[in-house]
């Protein structure tokens, strides 16, 4: 649909409000062990499909039946969504990061012209209305008065139509629905009949829908200040040492001066290096790294490290605070959050919005915070990290591709 006016840059809102949170409640389902080792709901309306295409994926272990268990687990939660909707907490939270995120962009002092040609290209292409960023942020936060509850809610179930009102009269009809098996003949596989009277009886199905569950709200802030200044102030906080790694000043030496980076050192031996960049204006880019990494592994458990980090982003609660609401806090402020083992470090990778009314960062250090003091380890989410790794094991060796590196 051509976005020529406020009224359809409401519409395209309200798309990406349904695509995210459907999305997010689907993953939702990957805890605790679920069926499948993966769900995904998109929708796009880009020049690159010359369509609008709405898909539903759900990818599984073919043997034992449980690929039926995976269809019926991600169908059950649709079929929630489609009876009560999502809730007004979960639609707030993207719509706030959404309109957030606008209103980065509209900040930046600069824009690559690829971007822009990009841009404008694809505007020119779809009939849109071309505007700069700062025009564009304006535009999208007048739209946002115009977006509800209800008018997601009811976008949402036009989207999903297809998959939860599957052969009902006068249900939008599903272009394609496409099923990839091994050939049959192990357990719990079926040749091509069989699998497809599967699928149809189980689209057809019209269980009894479960509650909607409890609506979950992003929490203000993870760590207590109070507690938090408490520790600063006491006799074991830890205090800039001068001369650690640079002169007092922080402004280094040599090669890291005269990149523009500032070396410190605090008293509990943590180095800090900051450097400022124009590369992604009004951004942080935090990097913590940890020395010893797999090649500092016990003999006896080389991929002890690989899992526990696997195991923290398939948990993710800490202290009183379950995934669902670290989840909420992070669209909140924009914050990204990657780990990784190298063979000589543990690295975790945040990246979150800075500026003026912004208090992103903070919320991303009250996150390491708790990571680092609070993580609860969970049972499930081992079980998770496990299945997810001999998940990747199979496919390295079912892919031609791969199979020949």
């Amino acid at each position: 649909m051509p976005r020529r006016s406020v009224g359809d840059l409401a519409a395209f809102l309200i798309d990406r409000i349904v695509a995210c949170c459907v999305a997010r409640r689907l993953n939702k389902r990957e805890r605790p062990n679920p069926p499948f080792t993966g769900v995904e709901f998109d929708f796009s309306d880009a020049c690159s499909e010359a369509c609008v295409v709405s898909t539903f994926i759900v990818y599984s272990d073919a043997a034992d039946g449980q690929w039926q268990l995976a269809v019926e687990a991600a169908l059950t939660e649709l079929r929630v969504l489609d009876a009560h909707g999502l809730s007004a907490a979960e639609v707030d939270a993207m719509r706030a990061a959404i309109l957030a995120d606008s209103r980065l962009r509209a900040q930046q002092a600069s824009t690559p012209s690829v971007e822009l040609l990009t841009l404008l290209m694809e505007s020119d292409a779809l009939r849109h209305t071309f505007t700069e960023p700062a025009h564009y942020d304006r535009a999208l936060h007048a739209a946002a008065d115009a977006v509800d509850l209800s008018a997601v809610n009811a976008r949402m179930r036009d989207l999903i139509a297809h998959v939860t009102r599957y052969g009902d009269a006068g249900a939008p009809r599903a272009s394609a629905v496409v099923a990839c098996m091994p050939a049959a003949g192990g357990d719990g596989l079926m040749a091509d009949a069989p699998l497809c009277a599967a699928l149809e009886r189980m689209l057809r199905a019209r269980p009894t829908v479960a509650s909607a569950g409890v609506d979950v709200c992003a929490p203000p802030a993870l760590v207590d200040m109070g507690t938090l200044g408490a520790r600063a102030l006491g006799p074991q906080a830890p205090r800039w040492v001068e001369g650690g790694d640079g002169s007092g000043d922080g402004s280094g030496g040599g090669g890291a001066a005269a990149a523009g980076v500032r070396l410190r050192r605090l008293s509990n031996g943590i180095a800090i290096n900051t450097m400022r960049s124009s590369s992604e204006p009004d951004a942080v880019a935090l990097r913590l790294s940890a020395p010893g990494g797999r090649a500092h592994a016990a003999a006896g458990s080389p991929g002890v490290l690989l899992l526990a980090t696997a195991t923290m982003l398939q948990g993710g609660t800490v202290g009183a605070f379950s995934r669902e609401e670290v989840e909420l806090y992070c669209i909140a402020h924009l914050i990204e959050l990657d780990m990784e083992v190298t063979e000589e470090a543990v690295r975790w990778d945040l990246h979150c919005p800075v500026g003026a009314g912004s208090s992103s960062l903070a919320a991303a250090l009250q996150l390491v915070h708790v990571l680092l003091t609070d993580f609860r380890w969970e049972s499930d989410a081992l079980e998770r990290s496990l299945a997810l790794y001999a998940a990747q094991y199979d496919a390295r060796f079912k892919s031609m591709e791969q199979a020949a590196n």
